[in-house]
């Protein structure tokens, strides 16, 4: 980028980077502990990550996962590539 004049000091957004985490909402104590009430939407959000996700092990319909996660602006499921066999 040096070559076409663009570096940190003419483009400080070049030495800026958005940082964005998630996981599948395994450990609920550890969840619940730390969501929070927005006060300014009246929303709940789980704070430990920036999206959590119900995966393989946490999407049983009737499920405490599902039950507690349903209850988060922060939650969505999981995205994945499946594999084909054959």
């Amino acid at each position: 980028m040096a070559a076409c004049g663009i570096t940190s000091l003419t483009a400080p957004q070049m030495g800026m980077v958005d940082f964005y985490t998630s996981h599948e909402a395994l450990l609920l104590g550890f969840e619940q502990a730390l969501t929070r009430l927005d006060s300014t939407s009246g929303e709940y959000y789980d704070t430990p990550a920036h999206m959590l996700w119900i995966g393989d092990r946490t999407r049983q319909p009737d499920g405490a996962h599902v039950e507690f996660l349903s209850g988060v602006k922060t939650a969505g499921p999981e995205m994945r590539a499946l594999a084909r066999t054959g």
